[in-house]
């Protein structure tokens, strides 16, 4: 099978003085030394290569934040804890004010960053799920704040003697953010 039409192609003189297409590159007449030098890379290429390696080479690095920062090699570490809330009693003002006091308190623990509160967006969108009727969304340094949270008497007292009679289902997501720069 033959190379492909765009392949590079030379011409040569065949020893008859007829001209044939030849894939082959012509040889060159400078000694061994000359074309091993020739090699080399342009400054310029070389230049660009090096920058991307260094640009490449930069994004894997810690970005000075502490050990634990980075979770499995992303981002910057921080981790969302989104808490989705079906009251006992649906739409219960009474409770939600309960449970977002709570909330508020349990912001001040250590390793909290953040902590947001919505109620539900309704949708006709059939992919959306605004059944819920409060969603608490914390934000932590890292994964080990988490699991410091989770762990704290604090936390769980609040989980038993609060979520837990209000409370008729609940929903939790964790996810650790990504950089985007």
């Amino acid at each position: 099978m033959g190379r492909p039409s765009t392949w590079p192609a030379t011409r040569r003189a065949t020893p008859r003085g007829r001209y044939s297409r030849s894939t082959a590159a012509p040889r060159s007449r400078r000694p061994e030394a000359h074309r091993r030098a020739s090699l080399q890379l342009p400054a310029r290429t070389a230049h660009a290569l090096v920058s991307i390696w260094l640009v490449l080479a930069l994004c894997t690095c810690n970005r000075g934040g502490e050990a634990g920062d980075r979770v499995d090699g992303w981002g910057t570490g921080s981790v969302e804890h989104v808490v989705l809330l079906w009251l006992d009693e649906p739409g219960s003002r009474l409770h939600v004010d309960r449970i977002v006091e709570v909330s508020i308190e349990l912001a001040r623990l250590p390793g909290v960053k953040a902590l947001r509160i919505g109620d539900p967006l309704p949708s006709d969108r059939s992919i959306v799920d605004s059944s819920y009727d409060l969603a608490l969304v914390f934000t932590f340094a890292n994964a080990g704040a988490l699991a410091d949270y989770l762990a704290h008497p604090e936390h769980r007292a609040a989980a038993e003697h609060t979520l837990g009679p209000l409370v008729a289902r609940m929903q939790v997501y964790d996810f650790a953010l990504r950089a985007l720069d």
